[in-house]
């Protein structure tokens, strides 16, 4: 059970609601939609981001910029341990864009987004196989249809030296970043 109950009330929702719409809407808008004034909206915002109910961000259009996802379905032996180093890579890599657990004979699927797949694949090949504890078991090629725009991490820190990489020499691939 979750300790920390949810604190959203209906005008809450409405804003929630409204942002989806339109996240540049300006806050005296809201605040007309929500009967408030825009520093009641300002602070309603500001508390739902520092309690990590919503997040503000811009989100990218896949198909436009060409980026190609692949579907990486793992079955982890240690599920702990996988998730804990999926979680630290997603920070230092860019193409990660999810990472969701499943129930089915797969215990994990990892969504890659990138410029081509043989860069995705050099990803697989350095960051994903070799993990003792994970087992790759199906990669899968496949387009984002919905949503219409994905959060891609463009503020990840990827510290590699791709240059001593036997599989960047193979697949002349740099850092699969979608958007570098």
């Amino acid at each position: 059970m979750m300790a920390n109950k949810m604190k959203i009330d209906e005008k809450d929702l409405m804003l929630i609601k409204e942002l989806i719409k339109d996240g540049r809407k300006p806050l005296i808008e809201l605040g007309r939609k929500l009967k408030m004034s825009h520093v009641a909206v300002g602070a309603r915002l500001k508390r739902l981001e520092r309690e990590k109910y919503i997040k503000i961000q811009a989100n990218v259009n896949p198909e436009r910029l060409n980026i190609k996802t692949l579907y990486v379905f793992l079955k982890a032996k240690e599920l702990h341990k996988a998730i804990k180093y999926l979680m630290k890579l997603s920070k230092k890599c860019r193409c990660i864009i999810q990472v969701s657990l499943l129930s089915s004979n797969y215990n994990l699927l990892v969504v890659l987004a990138g410029r081509d797949y043989e860069e995705l694949r050099g990803m697989i090949e350095k960051k994903l196989r070799h993990i003792n504890y994970i087992e790759i078991t199906e990669v899968v090629l496949g387009n984002i249809i919905f949503p219409e725009y994905i959060p891609i991490n463009v503020t990840a820190v990827c510290e590699e030296d791709c240059s001593a990489c036997e599989i960047s020499k193979i697949y002349k691939a740099k850092c699969p970043a979608p958007l570098r």
